[in-house]
């Protein structure tokens, strides 16, 4: 009892800013807890990591500030890095500074890094000769589950975390509801006959959920068939455009 009132007294005297919160340790734990389901874990930890570094492990959270920002800004910069290179490591570190402020470590407002402009280029998109390819690529591996996630890939127009999410329940004769979408705004899409096609496929031998398979693992074998079929240019995301 006498514990209890102890801690009772010490939280209720409790203040955030006397806490000095380092960089280093903040950065690591927000990126698990900001993006728990994320596909593009891995990249967040490095570009955290990168971020952290740059400023100092040891560095106060407070005593972060836009100067530490422009500064890690102007090094992508000198160091010829993408637009698109820049724009990551800006949201990255926008989001868990802001985070910061609701964890009461800084004030508001959040420190954050300027986006780069970048020019729109040309919408990449497979062609049927393509597309083909491809999946006879996975049949000749033996890899019938990759075929059928690339059909249903382009033929929903979804996200691949959508897909690696989706649940039988969500699977319907006609049509497929994504709940756990990029806007966090759930949608239903119809069904195409090929990509029924593919889930009654995938129904009959997976039974937990239509692909249990790890983004990584996916991503992979996706980069060795495109290699096979000669497309340099063309990701995951490629499927989505064709649609």
């Amino acid at each position: 009892i006498a514990w209890e009132q102890t801690k009772r007294t010490e939280l209720e005297n409790y203040d955030p800013s006397s806490h000095k919160e380092l960089v280093g340790s903040f950065f690591e734990k927000s990126v698990p807890y900001l993006w728990p389901d994320s596909p593009n874990m891995l990249n967040l930890v490095r570009q955290s990591k990168a971020l952290a570094k740059f400023i100092g492990l040891d560095t106060p959270l407070a005593d972060v500030t836009n100067l530490h920002a422009v500064k890690f800004r102007t090094s992508l910069l000198d160091a010829g890095r993408a637009g698109s290179t820049i724009n990551n490591y800006a949201a990255t570190f926008n989001r868990i500074m802001a985070h910061a402020v609701t964890c009461g470590h800084i004030q508001s407002p959040a420190p954050s890094m300027a986006y780069q402009k970048q020019r729109k280029g040309r919408v990449v998109f497979l062609e049927p000769q393509q597309e083909q390819g491809l999946i006879k690529f996975f049949h000749h591996v033996g890899r019938e589950d990759y075929a059928d996630l690339l059909i249903t890939l382009i033929y929903t127009g979804a996200r691949i975390s959508e897909l690696l999410k989706l649940r039988w329940v969500d699977v319907k004769d006609k049509t497929v509801t994504f709940w756990d979408t990029k806007t966090s705004t759930p949608r239903t899409v119809p069904l195409s006959t090929a990509a029924q096609q593919a889930l009654r496929r995938r129904r009959t031998v997976s039974p937990a959920q239509p692909f249990p398979i790890p983004y990584q693992t996916y991503k992979a074998a996706f980069d060795r068939a495109k290699a096979a079929c000669n497309l340099p240019d063309i990701t995951i995301h490629t499927c989505r455009h064709t649609c």
